[in-house]
């Protein structure tokens, strides 16, 4: 299932939840779900950063910095 096809399976739900009143409650919902997920996959990638510096892989940890940034970034 793509994300597209994820957000729009929750908007649907929401809309029949709240009797269609409130779409933009499941918006906003949408947004904030996908803001925590997206910070905890960074968090991985910051631990992943963690113990490759610490086996002195800087390499290893530059792509997991950049994996970190590009998450939060939302692209």
């Amino acid at each position: 299932m793509t994300t597209d096809t994820m957000r729009q399976t929750f908007e649907s739900w929401a809309q029949d939840y709240y009797h269609g009143t409130q779409s933009v409650i499941a918006k906003y919902a949408w947004q904030a779900a996908t803001a925590v997920e997206r910070e905890r996959c960074a968090k991985v990638c910051e631990e992943l950063e963690d113990a490759l510096s610490q086996h002195r892989d800087t390499l290893g940890a530059d792509i997991a910095r950049h994996l970190a940034n590009e998450i939060r970034s939302g692209e």
